[in-house]
């Protein structure tokens, strides 16, 4: 009688990620779900002749947030999806969103990121929801004193929606991207390209007064398109007004604020202040434990169960193995195995060797003056100077990891990772220093390579 391996039971979350490939390719332990699902799709990749490597890269990341606040709009749509709480989230979709960072002879080098070039289909477009919006124009009043809006160039924010799940739930929200839409089409001819320009390229080089004009009427058309659809869904709802708007502040949804008062909100405040809250967000397990580090969620899981993956609090119940030999022999095996895998990874692709039993100091975030990248650098070079003066000094081996994007106009940011690919062209290659330091830089950093 043959035996054949019988179907496992596996979770909405694991199967989320065997839809994406590029979750299948960050699952470590994946021996149970491969029996199941992967296990038909591992050999249709096989008869396909392709890698999952290859497809891996082709499934584009959507590069419309920058830097922290861009985290920050996604932390809040995962967790309000989790936790069950209704809500939409309103962003542009950009036509090439944040550029890809090129280091070349140590300097950054932009090329545009065509993540839609194969198409999304996660994304549902929403003609029947188009909104105008004005721009240009004058103000003229009637016999009656009142302002009119005249003579203005419309255009029309399109919506898609873009579901986002919540974790073991079956719930989820929605995130509403909008996209231009040309209004007159006769003049649309010849006003094409100025339209098409409002959702081209994510946060445009802001030196010149072209691209302050531009960024300008991002933020505008962001915060216009918004307010309408919020007020149509209240105008269509039968229950009233419970939604609660949630504004990071950026530069762009600081001019939601004038249009509130354009929409008669100017006394909301004095009303009702305490409707006016600030929240930020903290750490979720799930993207950067569980995901990221699949190795280490699977000692805790066994420790504690899981979960935690939904209430953080939950990893205080670690405290109880402080002390637990067995339990820090298999954290301390997991933190190594992932440096060995990082290690490996900069060798490959950054001809650089490191130490895997160095000290490893990651800086990894938007590069700005005010995120100190200057003074860990600074502090890299002390340390060589430190090296020279006396090669035989007692030190922890370090190696140094920067990763992040300087915005196209911003010249010091630029500089700072000039400085960076140097110090680390020195260092790396001078037989006094050997492994007791390493720099390395990641260009067009993302986690799912490591």
């Amino acid at each position: 009688m043959d035996s054949y391996p019988r179907a496992v039971m596996i979770t909405d979350y694991d199967r989320r990620k065997q839809i994406s490939v590029r979750g299948i390719a960050q699952v470590e332990n994946v021996s149970n779900i491969k029996k199941a699902f992967n296990r038909h799709l591992h050999f249709s990749i096989i008869k396909l002749g392709l890698e999952i490597e290859e497809l891996q890269e082709i499934e584009e990341d959507a590069g419309l947030g920058n830097g922290g606040l861009g985290r920050l709009a996604a932390c809040f749509l995962d967790s309000m999806a989790t936790l069950g709480i209704p809500a939409y989230g309103y962003g542009l979709r950009y036509e090439y969103g944040i550029f890809k960072q090129l280091i070349k002879e140590g300097w950054q080098v932009e090329e545009p990121d065509d993540w839609l070039r194969f198409g999304n289909p996660w994304e549902k477009a929403r003609p029947e929801y188009m909104l105008p919006v004005n721009f240009y124009g004058k103000t003229v009043k009637d016999s009656k004193g009142r302002s009119q809006w005249v003579d203005t160039q419309v255009v029309f924010a399109m919506p898609y929606d873009t579901p986002i799940p919540g974790y073991r739930n079956n719930a989820e929200n929605h995130f509403h991207l909008k996209f231009f839409n040309d209004g007159d089409y006769v003049q649309a001819v010849m006003d094409r390209n100025i339209s098409e320009n409002i959702t081209r390229v994510l946060y445009p080089n802001d030196n010149v007064f072209i691209g302050k004009e531009l960024r300008l009427k991002q933020q505008y058309f962001l915060v216009a398109a918004t307010l309408q659809d919020i007020i149509r869904r209240f105008k269509s709802s039968k229950y009233g007004c419970r939604d609660a708007i949630r504004v990071d502040f950026d530069t762009f949804p600081d001019k939601a604020f004038i249009e509130f008062y354009m929409f008669r909100f100017k006394d909301f405040y004095e009303m009702y202040p305490d409707r006016f809250q600030n929240k930020t967000n903290g750490i979720t397990p799930r993207r950067w434990l569980l995901l990221s580090n699949p190795s280490l969620a699977d000692v805790i899981a066994e420790k504690i169960g899981e979960d935690w993956i939904t209430n953080l609090d939950e990893l205080q119940r670690l405290k109880e193995f402080a002390d637990n030999p067995g339990f820090l022999d298999q954290i301390r095996r997991v933190k190594q195995e992932n440096k060995l895998r990082v290690a490996q990874y900069i060798s490959e692709d950054y001809n650089v060797d490191v130490n895997p039993a160095s000290l490893f100091d990651i800086h990894v975030k938007r590069l700005h003056e005010y995120k100190r990248q200057l003074l860990n650098i600074l502090h890299v070079i002390a340390l060589y100077n430190r090296i020279k003066a006396d090669p035989t000094v007692d030190m922890v081996p370090r190696t140094f990891l920067y990763g992040g994007k300087a915005a196209p106009g911003y010249h010091m940011a630029k500089q700072i990772i000039k400085l960076i690919t140097s110090v680390g062209e020195v260092v790396n290659n001078d037989p006094i220093v050997g492994d007791k330091i390493k720099v390395c830089f990641f260009s067009f950093f993302a986690y799912f390579p490591l």
